[in-house]
């Protein structure tokens, strides 16, 4: 028996019109995938969390990221479940083979769901509590809808095609009310930013303070629901940033790369990203990259 076989008969949950230029969500799809996020985060990975662990547990994959068996186990739960939920969709999770991934994303008449089965691996191997389950569902180059689950704070942020606004646990978030560029708080990860622009950001910031909260899902859902006003990273993947993506465009939250162009445009699995609360600041956080990488 699935996690799903017990609400079957609310199938279909997600519609695609005759010619695949529609996808629907339903509030059902929204309740689903809420239940199942829930139940990995609180039966599977929060328990693996708090337990002891074993370095048996962990592997280095070949781009020198850490992988565990529960994030191995989260992906392959979600997987199942989700292929009960809806069987039409496809399905790109982090630990699978690259090859199938860049499949999937290029597959552009097939909508599918792009999982981060555990965003935040080296936080939760390090102990700290720092870390989502991330859930986006893309079609034809778009992020449709997308779910990121902070287990420890309990906290679902979610952003579905009927929704005026985003979504924690359920409740519409108001539009954030970003301060200026000056004032302004957000996240960069300097360590995967060209030497030279990394270095004059450092010195330069024309922002008030940066965190790095070893989260990209988790900075993508707090950006959204305006607990800060910006991002910037030299090369998130796309299951780091589809949930994000559907977040921040219902948000208002204005995305780029450092060309300028929208994350998914070029359908490959990494992207440069600017993201900010408002179109002023991204136009003086482009500004500040072009400028560091002269």
């Amino acid at each position: 028996m699935t996690f799903f076989s017990g609400i079957a008969t609310l199938q279909p949950m997600i519609a695609i019109d005759m010619d695949d230029t529609v996808v629907q969500t339903t509030e059902n799809t929204h309740h689903a995938i809420a239940k199942l996020l829930r139940h990995v985060g609180h039966e599977l990975i929060l328990p693996a969390f708090f337990a002891p662990r074993q370095r048996s547990e962990i592997a280095h994959k070949c781009d020198g990221s850490m992988v565990t068996e529960t994030d191995h186990a989260s992906q392959e739960m979600i997987r199942q479940e989700l292929a009960t939920l809806a069987p039409q969709i496809g399905f790109l999770g982090e630990e699978m083979d690259a090859a199938d991934q860049l499949q999937l994303l290029n597959r552009c008449d097939t909508p599918c769901w792009c999982l981060d089965p555990l965003d935040g691996t080296s936080n939760f191997i390090a102990g700290m509590p720092c870390f989502t389950i991330s859930l986006g569902l893309l079609h034809q180059g778009r992020a449709i809808a997308g779910w990121i689950y902070d287990p420890v704070r309990d906290e679902l942020f979610s952003a579905t095609p009927s929704d005026n606004a985003i979504r924690c646990n359920g409740t519409p978030l108001p539009p954030p009310n970003p301060p200026a560029l000056a004032e302004a708080v957000g996240y960069v990860d300097f360590k995967r930013l060209p030497h030279q622009l990394a270095q004059r950001l450092v010195i330069q910031a024309p922002w008030h303070s940066q965190r790095n909260l070893g989260s990209c899902a988790l900075e993508w859902a707090w950006l959204a629901s305006g607990r800060s006003q910006f991002i910037i990273h030299g090369g998130e993947s796309v299951w780091d940033f589809a949930a994000g993506l559907a977040l921040a465009n219902k948000s208002g939250v204005v995305v780029r790369d450092f060309a300028g162009k929208a994350p998914l445009a070029s359908r490959q699995l990494n992207s440069s990203i600017i993201a900010a609360a408002n179109q002023s600041l991204f136009d003086g956080l482009h500004l500040a990259t072009q400028l560091g990488s002269q």
